[in-house]
């Protein structure tokens, strides 16, 4: 029988996100608002003793504010990530965020009115300065939908 060690993550993992970032893209008309052209700068920090990254987000959706602060780190058993997020709009949601196959792919369900989706992100960085986003939602987790596409780069 092979030799499997499971490894747990690391905060370290974490490192590329780190940063201020410049971030736009476009928002798809969705259940989750109407099409728009997003802007909006980005912090990574890491909180004191390196085990949660605070993710600060403030910008623009079409002619909308938009922000959130958001707690990324080891979920309570160690195994995982997961993020908390919490919006201007009163929403709070919790993803689970997992490295795969060089993405990042956070996911969670996401309340927007009486109903809930499922929404995913999968992140790529193509190099330590420049970032990509593609925000999907479903209601079956099958049938995958694009809702936002972002870049960000390294300010």
């Amino acid at each position: 029988m092979p030799d499997v060690t499971l490894t747990r993550p690391t905060t370290r993992q974490l490192d590329p996100f780190v940063g201020a970032w410049k971030m736009t893209g476009h928002a798809h008309e969705s259940p989750f608002g109407p099409e728009g052209d997003v802007s909006a700068d980005e912090t990574f920090d890491w909180l004191t003793g390196r085990q949660f990254l605070m993710h600060r987000l403030q910008g623009r959706l079409g002619d909308e504010d938009i922000a959130c602060v958001e707690v990324l780190g080891r979920d309570s058993g160690g195994d995982a990530f997961t993020a908390h997020t919490f919006y201007n709009d009163g929403t709070s949601t919790r993803w689970s965020l997992e490295e795969r196959d060089g993405a990042w792919i956070m996911s969670g369900q996401w309340p927007k009115g009486r109903d809930v989706f499922n929404v995913r992100c999968t992140i790529t960085f193509d190099d330590r300065t420049h970032r990509r986003g593609i925000w999907e939602y479903s209601t079956n987790d099958s049938d995958w939908q694009v809702f936002w596409e972002t870049e960000a780069t390294r300010t």
